[in-house]
This record gives C-alpha cells, structure tokens and sequence, in this order.
C-alpha cells in the first residue's frame, strides 16, 4: 500500500486537528467537518486529515460572539 508523504504544517501559527476542536469545544468531530464544508471555518488538508489555525478559530469564535482561545 502507497504511503501518504508528511507535509509539514507552515509555522507561526498553532495548528489543531479536527479531533482536538471537537474535543476543546465539547463538539462531535462531525460538526467542525461540516463548519469545514460550509465554510464556516477554513480547514487545510494535509494528507488526510484536516488542519485548522488557530487564528481561523478565533475568526470564528468573534463572529459567534464567543471568547477566543
């Protein structure tokens, strides 16, 4: 089976997977998938997982009138 090459993730920023939103904002995995497919919140894929920015969270969070992380 090919493997996935690693691509790494651009520094400077915090990046967070989909798994840990979920679990930081008590959410199932699924609906940060689909803030993702929405658009709601800008997810980089990498391999087969997704990545979130921290600042594209907090984005976010102020248009949700929610305190930033």
């Amino acid at each position: 089976m090919p493997t996935v090459p690693q691509i790494p993730l651009p520094a400077g920023d915090r990046w967070m997977q989909t798994r840990e939103l979920a679990q930081l904002f008590g959410l199932n995995a699924e609906t940060i998938n689909r803030w993702r497919r929405t658009g709601r919140l800008k997810g980089y894929p990498v391999g087969k997982m997704f990545w979130y920015k921290r600042s594209d969270v907090n984005v976010l969070l102020e248009a949700m009138k929610l305190p930033t992380i």
